[in-house]
């Protein structure tokens, strides 16, 4: 990697920075400036840290953490209406498998009928927004049975929603 690569640009090594000032800061007994600490960061760890980001070996792989749960749904497009389970759910969205292919460039309306954890009798949450799919791919249940694996992304409205009331989601 060229050496006129910029750290301070970078977003993952702005946040390796940050906790070495805060590393550095506590070790001292006083409040290490973040010109003192980029500088050293840099020196000590910049070069190594390149070489791990170059080989693609950090495990955050994905832009959202995925959660598997199962919280049934209802899919109603123009043509059809399906019940199903999640697979999985992140703040980007949530994909699940339907017994039948839909035609993804029809808008569809979604209900997600979220839990909230560690409340025994608590009603679901219901959650209704609109939105596509984005991605289907087929799949195999069995020789003579398709299933089909679908992503629907979440509109700000539902992502805004998913973070205020993200205990669901740590269950």
């Amino acid at each position: 990697m060229s050496q006129k690569y910029s750290y301070l640009k970078d977003k993952n090594a702005l946040n390796e920075i940050r906790k070495h000032k805060w590393l550095e800061s506590e070790k001292n007994g006083y409040e290490v400036g973040f010109a003192t600490a980029a500088f050293d960061w840099i020196r000590l760890y910049g070069q190594p840290w390149l070489a791990f980001q170059d080989k693609k070996n950090y495990s955050e792989k994905r832009a959202h953490r995925r959660f598997y749960h199962k919280f049934p749904l209802r899919l109603k497009t123009a043509s059809s209406e399906i019940t199903a389970y999640t697979n999985d759910i992140s703040l980007a969205g949530f994909s699940c498998t339907i017994p039948r292919a839909i035609d993804s460039s029809l808008p569809a309306e979604v209900t997600l009928k979220l839990k909230k954890p560690r409340k025994l009798f608590s009603p679901r949450l219901k959650c209704q927004f609109d939105s596509k799919v984005a991605r289907i791919s087929e799949s195999q249940k069995q020789e003579t049975t398709t299933e089909y694996n679908i992503f629907i992304p979440f509109d700000e409205n539902m992502k805004d929603f998913i973070r205020a009331n993200s205990d669901f989601l740590f269950n």
